[in-house]
């Protein structure tokens, strides 16, 4: 839910960040990075919304010398692992119906999945429920001090229950945005079969502090209503109008695109479900549904919400983003870096971590192309031991008592163990170097 953003300048600057895009540089809302005035800036920010929502922080800088302003620009983070289905997630977590891995819901979990308190709320009650007698602890942090996943044992808060079935705790230092508790427990009473008391999975306990904003999106529980009146897609973010919801400013009286009469606040209804209202027409047109990341017949990228999104239908100076599912203030320059893949003999390499040497070109590195040689090397010996072994051991049954033949088999069989340690190590250090470097 936290995670330090930052960015680099040509001539010493004083940086500052916001989540409203229309933000100027002198807004009250306007944050200082926490070091800046020189070349780098960086800051802590939490209330990290996960995926499909995308964070953004809009950052305007100016020269410390001159005072002149440079140009705005935009800082993305994503939250969490996409997917396609629990099997891809990591072990205790599952595939969410957005499409990325989170860990599972608490039972009974107080506040319940995808409430939003009021912003400024900073404490509240956290709850969860168990089947069995148990004592259950919680941490706000997947990871301890030291890097370490965090369980039962090293969790540093105990929920407090009247009859071990029933856990709940004030909780507060709470931030504006998402906020995640996690959660395990462990049976009060001994396993007569191992004799331990049995643990639970991690599970969560994950609500929201007001709405995450940025350009007037809006974040939502999908399959709920949007103050606009539109149905949250599956993106978990409102549509802005008038793209996407059919919220569009109206004279009382008339007639909306969506066939409804504009009633008294000004505003349309949201166009029937499957449609979209495109104003370069100025009507509701119907979507063609698509698989999300494939290419849509005007050449756009199919969004989460699995509809093509009309050609023209977001507001002039801002572009669709398939990612998210909503129009985007055009003139901000993304910094997310590039997914890249490059392959060195049939083996693929993929990732940006510092160090790995694989650039937006999908370049590969020094470090790539030797541990590709690694791993066909480590291919070719686990081959040739295999081939040994079988030799070895046809030498031995078929040698009726030649000691020659004996000794031979011996060989053989030293070799094929000496190639099994020899390939198992080269893996080894090929998987541990991709895990290190990230690629």
């Amino acid at each position: 839910t936290s995670a330090y953003i930052g960015l680099s300048t040509t001539k010493n600057s004083n940086c500052k960040y916001s989540t409203n895009p229309l933000d100027l540089y002198a807004s009250p809302s306007m944050l200082n990075f926490s070091t800046t005035g020189t070349l780098a800036h960086e800051t802590l920010v939490s209330g990290l919304f996960p995926l499909p929502t995308v964070n953004y922080y809009l950052v305007r800088c100016q020269d410390t010398a001159t005072g002149t302003e440079t140009p705005a620009c935009k800082i993305s983070v994503n939250v969490g692992t996409p997917c396609s289905s629990s099997v891809s997630c990591a072990a205790g977590m599952i595939c969410s119906l957005a499409g990325y891995c989170e860990f599972p819901a608490c039972s009974g979990a107080v506040p319940a999945p995808g409430t939003t308190l009021p912003l400024g709320t900073t404490s509240t009650t956290i709850g969860m429920t168990t089947s069995v007698a148990s004592t259950c602890k919680y941490d706000p942090n997947l990871y301890s001090a030291s890097g370490k996943p965090v369980d039962f044992f090293t969790m540093v808060n105990t929920f407090a229950t009247a009859d071990n079935l029933k856990h709940s705790n004030l909780v507060s230092g709470l931030v504006g945005g998402f906020n995640a508790y996690y959660a395990q427990c462990q049976d009060t009473k001994v396993n007569i079969k191992t004799g331990k008391q049995d643990l639970s999975g991690i599970c969560q306990i994950a609500f929201n502090v007001g709405a995450s904003t940025f350009g007037g999106a809006l974040t939502c529980t999908p399959g709920t209503v949007c103050p606009s009146g539109a149905i949250c897609p599956l993106s978990g973010i409102c549509p802005i109008a008038p793209s996407g919801s059919g919220s569009i400013a109206c004279t009382p009286g008339t007639t909306c695109p969506s066939g409804a009469v504009c009633p008294v606040s000004g505003v349309c209804p949201a166009c029937p479900a499957g449609t979209v209202y495109n104003p370069a027409t100025g009507a509701c047109e119907v979507l063609a549904s698509c698989v999300p990341g494939t290419i849509c017949p005007d050449g756009s990228i199919c969004p989460v919400s699995g509809f093509c999104v009309p050609a023209g239908s977001c507001p002039a100076g801002t572009t669709f983003n398939p990612l998210t599912g909503i129009c985007e203030p055009g003139f901000l320059a993304s910094t997310s870096p590039a997914a890249s893949v490059c392959n060195v003999l049939g083996i693929s390499f993929q990732g940006t971590a510092p160090g790995s040497g694989i650039g937006p070109t999908a370049n590969c590195s020094i470090l790539a192309v030797i541990l590709a040689l690694v791993q066909w090397f480590a291919w070719i010996v686990a081959l040739l031991a295999v081939v040994y072994g079988l030799r070895g051991g046809y030498t031995y049954i078929t040698s009726a008592g030649d000691r020659a033949k004996l000794e031979l088999a011996r060989k053989y069989i030293i070799y094929t163990m000496i190639g099994v340690v020899v390939a198992i190590i080269s893996f080894s250090i090929v998987a541990i170097s991709r895990a290190v470097a990230g690629i």
